[in-house]
């Protein structure tokens, strides 16, 4: 009879909906339910990212693949280590609870495209004495906050086209386009403002398209995918006829958001405003934009309004976010994980810290909690008097090493600027005296030679 009888991997979903970005943690559990007592060599979860681009193209006889892996990070903990001795579980349902950062940095989001894909996943592993290593995973979805010029993506755009329709001179068609952004979010919708003056003698069907492209990279050799996201159509523009339209274009919540941060696979999407026009190449103006990603509990989105949202912002761009840690998150991160510190459950050494329960009753379920914060790290003394000191300095202290202040030696006070009252140079009308009276000659007699 097999001992193991379910090993799963499940993790809690940040903010209740389970989208994660940078300087996040992943909190989580490890769930092993056995049938009798098994030795356990070791049981560890990692949390990674990977971008994969792979094709094939023919060329006459001949068939070439290309493909192109990019590991984005990588970060293991061990819930039970490989130097621990004679782990045995006993038989029943065990719970190891784990939490993991996602480290900052400026990564793609989650992205699956025809030849590629951006995948970041959480993978438990069992290992045990003679039997094959036992794994699960599942994918979390990732979405960037890192987007250069973020302040920006709230300009217009304008565009305008004139084209001559027809080979004998039969008129013109001219068409002038505004967008209301350059940025959206999965779920907007795209605010568009469009002028036809039709003065052809053939009819003018406006049509408007939202665009994915994805181009795919490998060593010089590139792969375009283009799919249309929405479409629509508007009323036709008769023949000597002016009109103008205004509507919405709703991008789709589900849509990927765009990636310009890797070199192996990139996601670009653009507006296309174009005429149909019978037996004439079509007149047509492209607006190139951004989607990015905003949290649900932003108010008024990144753009529109000012920001409640849950995440820190990172470095590279100004980001409506705010610093606070969410309550709904189990494990809250520590300042030690943004910096880079390993996690509560990276200190391997500290497997006693587990605890490991042991019950006797087959069916009992053991919790097996990750070490305490305090295990990580701890300040000293003097770094925690000068971090938290509750003591603020005084103008009449002075700032010297080691955030300690000394008073200033008596009699010495600290300067202050004059108060300048008024204007100078027009406190009187009087001439200023003369070269003679401000410099009087030495006899007192002679006056200055001219």
């Amino acid at each position: 009879m097999p001992s193991l009888k379910n090993f799963a991997i499940t993790y809690d979903d940040l903010h209740n909906y389970g989208i994660f970005s940078e300087g996040d943690t992943v909190t989580g559990k490890v769930t092993l339910e056995l049938e009798k007592q098994t030795k356990i060599e070791s049981l560890s979860v990692k949390l990674k990212g990977d971008v994969k681009v792979h094709w094939t193209e023919q060329h006459g006889e001949d068939s070439h693949t290309y493909s192109a892996n990019r590991r984005l990070f990588k970060e293991k903990h061990f819930l039970i280590t490989q130097e621990t001795k004679d782990t045995r579980l006993p038989a029943g349902v065990h719970i190891f609870k784990f939490s993991i950062g996602i480290p900052l940095g400026n990564m793609p989001s989650s992205f699956r495209g025809g030849s590629g894909k951006v995948v970041y996943k959480l993978e438990a592993r069992l290992c045990r004495s003679w039997r094959f290593d036992r794994t699960d995973e599942k994918e979390i979805c990732f979405r960037t906050k890192a987007f250069p010029n973020i302040n920006r993506m709230n300009f217009q755009q304008v565009g305008s086209t004139n084209k001559e329709v027809g080979i004998f001179n039969k008129g013109t068609v001219q068409m002038d386009v505004t967008v209301d952004r350059r940025g959206y979010v999965p779920g907007d919708s795209v605010l568009i403002n469009a002028k036809i003056n039709n003065s052809s003698s053939k009819d003018a069907t406006p049509k408007f398209s939202f665009i994915q492209d994805v181009e795919y990279r490998v060593k010089g050799n590139t792969k375009h995918d283009k799919l249309v996201i929405c479409r629509e159509y508007r009323e036709c523009v008769k023949p000597q006829t002016l009109k103008e339209h205004t509507f919405s274009l709703t991008i789709p919540p589900d849509t990927p958001l765009s990636i310009q941060n890797c070199d192996i696979l990139s996601v670009e999407y653009r507006i296309k405003a174009s005429l149909d026009i019978s037996f004439s190449f079509n007149p047509e103006i492209v607006f190139p934009v951004v989607l990015f990603w905003d949290s649900p509990h932003t108010a008024g989105g990144a753009i529109g309004g000012p920001s409640t949202s849950d995440f820190p912002a990172p470095v590279s761009f100004v980001s409506p976010y705010s610093s606070a840690t969410s309550a709904t998150s189990q494990y809250p991160a520590s300042a030690a994980m943004y910096a880079g510190a390993p996690s509560m459950c990276s200190v391997p050494e500290q497997i006693n810290a587990y605890g490991y329960p042991f019950s006797s009753s087959s069916s009992a379920s053991v919790l097996h909690p990750p070490p305490p914060a305090t295990l990580l790290h701890p300040p000293s003394s003097g770094q925690a008097h000068s971090q938290f000191s509750s003591t603020p300095p005084t103008y009449n202290t002075l700032e010297v090493e080691n955030d300690h202040f000394a008073p200033l030696p008596s009699g010495v006070s600290v300067p202050s600027a004059p108060m300048m009252t008024e204007n100078f140079l027009s406190q009187t009308d009087e001439e200023p005296p003369s070269y003679e009276i401000l410099f009087p000659s030495s006899n007192g007699s002679n006056p200055r030679p001219k």
